[in-house]
This record gives C-alpha cells, sequence and structure tokens, in this order.
C-alpha cells in the first residue's frame, strides 16, 4: 500500500524536475539572451546579437512631429488622458525571419511598430495595455495589382487615387491584428501584438506598440516597393476597432504618419499620402 501512494509523488517530482531543467537550459537563456542587459554586455566585447531577438531586422523607419493632432478630444473625462495616447510619433516596419540561432522558436513575420510619447492609459483594462488608440494601416504591396475600392471598414480618407490592397486593424480589445482586402472581406489574422515600454535618457517613458503579420500571407517588405498609408483613430466602445467620430459628417483620424515632404495637417477632404519603401534602389 506504501509503495502505491510513493509512485504518483514520484512521477510528479521526475516531471517538475524536467520542466526546472528544460526552464533553466532553454528559457531563462531566451529571455536572458532577448534582454537590454545581455546586448550591453555583449557589445563591450564587439559582438551583436541578431535583431530577431528584438523585434527583426529595420526595413524602414518614419517620425512624426508631437502635437499635431488633427481633431479635438470628446468632451469627456475618460479621455482627459488620451492626447499623447492619440499622437503618434514614429512607424517603423521590420522583418523576423526564422533562423535555428537568432530566433529560436519565431514564425517568420513583419513587424509594423507604432511609438507613442510616455505610457499607454488602459481605462478599459484590455489584455494589449491600451485602449484609446486604434490603429489602421493601409498597405499596397509589389505584386498587388488591384482596382480602387473603399470598404465600410475604411476611414474616411481620400487616398489620392493611390490603391491598396490589405487593411491592417490594430486596438487594444483585439489578441491580434485583423487584415482585410479593399472590399472589407476579412483574409487573416496576425500573430501577435505585444505593447512594451522604454525609458528614456530624460527619464520619460515611451509606449511602444507591435502588430506581427506571417510573412508567408502579407509579402517579403524587404522586396520590391511598398506603401503604407498609417492613420491613428479614437476607439468607439460602440463599434469596436472602428474610428470615433464626433458627428456623422467629421473626420475619423486624429493623427497619421505623412511622408517628409507633405505637410502634416490633413485638409477638408481627408487627402492622405503614403509612406514608401523601395527595397529597389
Amino acid at each position: 500500500m506504501e509503495e502505491k501512494k510513493t509512485r504518483p509523488r514520484s512521477v510528479l517530482n521526475g516531471t517538475l524536475m524536467v520542466i526546472s531543467i528544460l526552464v533553466v537550459l532553454f528559457l531563462l537563456p531566451t529571455v536572458f539572451m532577448g534582454g537590454k542587459v545581455f546586448e550591453k554586455f555583449l557589445s563591450t566585447y564587439g559582438v551583436k546579437i541578431s535583431p530577431n531577438f528584438n523585434g527583426g531586422y529595420l526595413i524602414a523607419e518614419f517620425d512624426d512631429p508631437s502635437d499635431d493632432m488633427l481633431l479635438p478630444l470628446p468632451i469627456d473625462t475618460l479621455y482627459r488622458n488620451a492626447h499623447s495616447a492619440l499622437d503618434i510619433r514614429k512607424f517603423s516596419v521590420r522583418k523576423v525571419k526564422f533562423n535555428i540561432l537568432s530566433g529560436i522558436g519565431l514564425e517568420p513575420r513583419m513587424n509594423l511598430c507604432f511609438e507613442f510619447d510616455g505610457k499607454q492609459p488602459n481605462p478599459f483594462d484590455f489584455k494589449n495595455n491600451f485602449s484609446f488608440p486604434v490603429m489602421h494601416v493601409y498597405i499596397k504591396t509589389p505584386i498587388q495589382r488591384l482596382a480602387q475600392k473603399n470598404s465600410n471598414k475604411t476611414a474616411r480618407l481620400n487616398f489620392q487615387n493611390e490603391v491598396w490592397g490589405y487593411q491592417v486593424i490594430i486596438d487594444g480589445s483585439h489578441e491580434q491584428a485583423r487584415v482585410f482586402d479593399n472590399e472589407g472581406k476579412y483574409l487573416f489574422n496576425g500573430i501577435g501584438i505585444y505593447t512594451q515600454y522604454e525609458e528614456m535618457p530624460d527619464k520619460k517613458t515611451k509606449t511602444i506598440i507591435t502588430a506581427a503579420l506571417p510573412l508567408d500571407l502579407i509579402g517579403d517588405p524587404s522586396k520590391g516597393e511598398w506603401k503604407f498609408f498609417v492613420v491613428v483613430g479614437l476607439y468607439d466602445i460602440r463599434n469596436p476597432s472602428m474610428l470615433f467620430r464626433i458627428d456623422k459628417d467629421s473626420l475619423d483620424v486624429f493623427d497619421y504618419v505623412a511622408p517628409d515632404s507633405v505637410h502634416s495637417k490633413m485638409d477638408a477632404f481627408g487627402s492622405i499620402y503614403p509612406l514608401i519603401v523601395n527595397n529597389s534602389k
């Protein structure tokens, strides 16, 4: 009888031992190696770790000025901290490519990264740790040959006769980015939304929201010419993931990332111009 009682415990102890060994040998080193401390330690010896560990290889990066909001916030105490949460400061495109030595367990992906000043407020307690901003990214890939169409999911924008094929919607209430075509048809989900905070040299904090899209479905952003239209709207609790409108005739974009050659203020027609990533040069 005594032997029968001890067998389950010995099996449990053995299982816990195996798990502990795996954590020590694989999980902890991976987390540590992906951290800033380990990266700085290696850099003192002239060694650089793979960018796959910290967001991927940078393909393109676009800055946006501060305090260039296009619309006033709704008069509601809920939104009193929403100004910097909607004022995008930087958009970047990155590529993570699986490599057995530098991207263990990572599915090949394109990362869309959105940077904001300050720590994002999260009054709705969403799992992604941000409540206010909704990012819409309209993408034209090198291989797409499409007619110009706008669906009922499209923000009120004038794309200046530019044609795009993918609409990516990122918000705090969904665990993944969602990708639609230009007729509003759902195509596929992303493979992760990640929110991280970085402390700057002046002790201020910035928030970086990253939406990962599968490379085999969206394409390779390091090849050919890509065009991105990047806008930020306010989460509409009545119509999640769509952009809040003050009234039915108003614009619904609070901020957007404009090319350097274009004035950042949007006109009354909602004219917007693409961010161009040209890899063919």
